[in-house]
């Protein structure tokens, strides 16, 4: 369990970093269309607020089942040592 845990709070790190990405990077890419084609800028602002809407999900569901794991597998006893 403790190492499930480890796992998806690694995963959870991944999809945070993910996250702080996609909020810069999505932020100069759309003022860089805005510039070229508002209407590209308009399609493509809502393509990545569904991908950083996902992300989040992703995110916070990992982070949820690695201290429900991390919990579970400090509760019970270490089999390895009796």
């Amino acid at each position: 369990m403790k190492y499930a845990g480890g796992c998806f709070g690694c995963l959870a790190f991944i999809f945070f970093g993910m996250g702080i990405v996609l909020t810069f990077g999505a932020s100069a890419i759309i003022q860089m269309l805005s510039s070229v084609d508002p209407d590209l800028a308009t399609a493509f602002a809502g393509a990545i607020g569904i991908l950083g809407w996902v992300n989040n999900g992703c995110c916070c569901l990992s982070g949820i089942l690695a201290i429900i794991l991390l919990a579970v597998g400090m509760s019970k006893k270490d089999e390895a040592s009796e």
